[in-house]
């Protein structure tokens, strides 16, 4: 059976590793672009039409040549600006500048995420320096802006919107609820995906009816004059859900379209909007699933072996449901890792630790940590938990430029470090009551205890005991946990070795968790 999984796996690796490369030249090739950083530490990426065939170049003048209107970007909660970068790359090729922004306690932005993010003007002055900065830029066409975002950031677009009165158009994919500034927003393109969530679907509605005179607008039709500024149209992406409408070449067409009419600019050729990085993308993600196991296979022969436990039966995941159910109401009173300052983040932490804690005070009370010593040998396991955890972060590189950054900020490195002590109880509480038995039941266990984590957690977020954001999360944490399960399959076949299997698992959720979330510190 091993040398089925190894053959697998060392397929899988030359696809992750070709697929790799293959991303790293197509991300060479798109529009001239540069990192910039603008006043009060606000990171950006600046995009600006015309291929640029060696990349990682500083932006230089366009020099005798008229200038690009300008279109600002921000993403949604839990993204930063790379998540944005598809749809960016695409406005560039079709003739926009375009800066796509971090929001405050995202990616890069040194700048605190403050609680009360729901309220319309919490990202005005992160928009104002994102619209002066193309405003000022020798680059741009300063008297033609556009302003839009994702979800979180379209909400923000459309508040800045009705207190500039200098834009030219709104972009808004999957987010924006609230008209509260002095303007009336300019050309207001709605963007609602398939899948959305009712109450996102049903918000935008109302807002493009608000703008359409109070008159329902359908999906598909538009009101108002575009060269009056008084537009707006609606529309449903088709096959798409809340994240993934940001990447849809229907999005980038709808909103190239919009930005056309509201710039007057009119096109005599149709232009090719897809990115072609996303198929390789998805190359290189299957590669690296397939890698895992043979990878993991290989860290468990660094580590020491121990013999496996009696098969995990129903009991044990009635137990891991239980103890995260009956911690929840712990939850509705306070937050006790507050002091991480991970918005949302801490909660989840909070509940997991609980939950682990729970858990093994349990598994103490039947004496089933009696023979966790065995495992320990502290140079090979701290040696095989490094090295797995190098792993797990090294696959998930080509996320970086497309999707989302990969690399920890100075500042989510001391949160990283805090998260994996704290989530640490969980993930050993986990291994200890599932990872039993022979390897394939030991798989199958710990594929059932992701769904149930899955669960709860969705139901906790129905019952408004997590953050509602976090329904919109579950879809990544699931993968998350999926790239974790089969890892630890191959390491589990080779050692048995659950405290190995727990200290990755604890570094992988702390890292993902440090790297998503917003600081607000």
């Amino acid at each position: 059976m091993q040398r089925i999984i190894w053959a697998i796996s060392g397929a899988g690796l030359l696809v992750f590793l070709a697929s790799s490369a293959w991303l790293a030249k197509l991300d060479e090739r798109g529009p001239v672009g540069a990192d910039v950083e603008l006043d009060g530490g606000l990171s950006a990426s600046f995009y600006l039409p015309g291929a640029q065939p060696t990349s990682r170049v500083r932006v230089a003048p366009l020099f005798g040549e008229p200038r690009p209107p300008g279109v600002v970007l921000m993403h949604g909660f839990s993204m930063d600006r790379r998540s944005m970068s598809s749809l960016a790359r695409a406005l560039a090729g079709a003739g926009y500048a375009v800066l796509s922004i971090d929001a405050a306690g995202h990616g890069d932005n040194r700048a605190p995420f403050h609680r009360g993010w729901g309220r319309a003007d919490a990202h005005a002055d992160v928009f104002g320096r994102a619209v002066d900065f193309l405003r000022a830029s020798p680059h741009v066409d300063g008297g033609r802006i556009a302003v839009g975002g994702h979800s979180m950031g379209a909400s923000a677009a459309l508040d800045y919107a009705t207190r500039d009165s200098g834009l030219d158009a709104t972009l808004l994919i999957s987010g924006g609820y609230r008209l509260e500034g002095p303007y009336r927003p300019p050309n207001v393109l709605v963007l609602v995906a398939e899948a959305d969530p009712p109450d996102t679907a049903r918000g935008l509605a109302e807002i493009a009816a608000g703008l359409a005179d109070g008159s329902a607008l359908p999906p598909g039709e538009t009101s108002g004059d575009p060269a009056l500024g008084l537009a707006v149209r609606h529309v449903v992406v088709a096959e798409t859900d809340h994240v993934d409408v940001i990447f849809a070449t229907e999005t980038a067409g709808e909103i190239v379209s919009w930005l056309d009419a509201s710039f007057g600019i009119e096109r005599s050729t149709p232009l090719a909007l897809a990115d072609a990085r996303l198929p390789v993308l998805g190359f290189a993600m299957l590669g690296a699933l397939l890698a895992l196991p043979g990878l993991g296979l290989l860290v468990g022969r660094l580590v020491p072996a121990r013999a496996a436990l009696p098969a995990a039966g129903p009991a044990a995941l009635a137990g891991l449901a239980l103890a995260l159910v009956g911690v929840l109401p712990v939850l509705m009173v306070g937050e006790p890792l507050a002091f991480l300052s991970l918005e949302v983040g801490d909660v989840i932490l909070s509940w997991l630790s609980l939950a682990g804690v729970a858990l093994l005070v349990v598994l103490a009370l039947r004496g089933q940590l009696a023979g966790l010593g065995g495992e320990i040998s502290p140079v090979r396991t701290l040696l095989g938990a490094g090295l797995g955890f190098l792993v797990m972060t090294l696959f998930m590189q080509p996320l970086h430029e497309v999707a989302h950054g990969m690399s920890l900020s100075a500042g989510r490195a001391g949160v990283f470090a805090a998260a994996a002590l704290v989530v640490l109880p969980f993930a050993l509480a986990y291994q200890l009551l599932l990872r039993r038995g022979s390897p394939l039941r030991a798989a199958v266990s710990g594929a059932l205890g992701v769904v149930v984590v899955l669960v709860v957690m969705g139901a906790a977020t129905s019952l408004g005991v997590l953050s509602p954001v976090v329904m919109l999360m579950l879809g990544v944490i699931g993968l998350a946990f999926v790239a974790l399960e089969v890892f630890a399959a191959g390491v589990y076949a080779q050692s048995r070795n659950t405290l190995v299997i727990a200290a990755v698992a604890a570094l992988w959720l702390a890292w993902i968790t440090a790297l998503a979330v917003p600081l607000r510190l």
